[in-house]
């Protein structure tokens, strides 16, 4: 399977050209939604990947390549 990384930009673009609907924590200001405890919402001076992880990274781990044999979270 290819590796690549799709832009923000894409995934909006999709969504506009095949009549999909946002989710609704995206109303609420939610730019990248995941887990309840490690999501917030983007606030003024905010990038989006300080919504993520408080600022660490966007990604939880499960989506970035890796050696190992397995995940623990």
């Amino acid at each position: 399977m290819p590796s690549f990384k799709v832009a923000d930009n894409d995934i909006a673009n999709y969504i506009t050209l095949n009549g999909l609907l946002h989710h609704p924590l995206v109303a609420k200001g939610y730019v990248s939604i995941g887990d309840w405890h490690s999501t917030k919402p983007l606030e003024e001076g905010m990038s989006a990947e300080d919504t993520r992880f408080n600022g660490e990274r966007r990604e939880c781990g499960l989506h970035v390549e890796s050696s190992e044999g397995d995940y623990m979270i």
